[in-house]
């Protein structure tokens, strides 16, 4: 495996529209292989939308092969004009998700590794949903957060999405 040739850990993300949306069937794809090679990115905003499991389920389904966590959360909303309800991505603290226990579940299961912020709505500037998903996940995760944000970032952030990272 190339992984193990080149010292690095494979990842595959658990995402709508793929062959892996659930915990269960990226687990019918990578669980033949060493978890030390092969992990799983867990994303339970996309498993809202296509492959919902309960998360303590999903946590418990990858297990040694849960690698890496990407946090967002996600809404559904009836178009006006009626027709099926499609997905919204939302803020953090507003949505189907509840964040706080999904970061105590993590905690519960040992995962000491990084969170990654995913926030695609459109409810605040880049700059100030970077700050505020910050002090959200800080005052809500059980476990040691990082340093914090320096205060720079913020104030320098809509040049650094204008070199190429995504703007709003």
């Amino acid at each position: 495996m190339l992984a193990g040739r080149y010292g690095v850990r494979a990842l595959l993300e658990m995402h709508q529209r793929t062959i892996c949306p659930s915990a269960a069937l990226a687990m019918r794809v990578v669980g033949h292989l060493s978890p030390e090679l092969v992990g799983v990115i867990y994303d339970p905003g996309n498993a809202v939308v296509e492959g919902f499991e309960e998360p303590e389920m999903a946590l418990q389904i990858l297990g040694e092969h849960l690698a890496h966590v990407h946090i967002k959360n996600v809404a559904f909303e009836r178009p006006g004009d009626g027709g099926p309800w499609r997905h919204r991505w939302t803020p953090m603290d507003d949505g189907i998700l509840d964040v706080p226990r999904i970061l105590g579940l993590l905690d519960g299961a040992g995962y000491r590794d990084w969170v990654s912020v995913e926030d695609f709505s459109a409810d605040r500037s880049s700059a100030e949903a970077l700050a505020f998903n910050a002090a959200y996940l800080r005052s809500h995760a059980p476990f040691p957060a990082g340093p914090p944000l320096p205060a720079a970032l913020p104030a320098a952030l809509p040049a650094v999405l204008a070199a190429g990272g995504e703007q709003r």
